[in-house]
């Protein structure tokens, strides 16, 4: 789902994870601003189930992330980088970068 409202777009998704198909929400807003076209900055967050063993038992705890996002358009050529922190122990900071060409 999009809303737009102005230099303002705001973004929501449901979806279903893993084989007993829990239901996940996602929200976010994403700015680009009219003065500079070029450049978009996003925030999001949501909600995901982290299965762990503690003290011999399985639990399954519900935890709350956000994620960071800016894009640079340069007539067809892009850059975006994202953050995103997690609760994995080997990974708990990822960082994403991309660049792309449009014809």
């Amino acid at each position: 789902l999009k809303y737009n409202r102005g230099d303002f777009n705001i973004y929501g998704q449901l979806k279903t994870v893993g084989s007993d198909r829990a239901f996940q929400k996602h929200i976010a807003i994403e700015y680009k601003p009219q003065f500079l076209p070029i450049v978009s900055v996003s925030a999001g967050v949501y909600k995901y189930s982290l299965l762990h063993y503690q003290e011999g038992q399985l639990l399954d705890e519900e935890k709350l992330t956000g994620s960071f996002g800016l894009s640079l358009d340069l007539k067809g050529v892009n850059f975006d980088y994202a953050y995103e922190k997690s609760e994995h122990i080997e990974f708990d900071q990822k960082h994403f970068f991309s660049a792309g060409v449009s014809f």
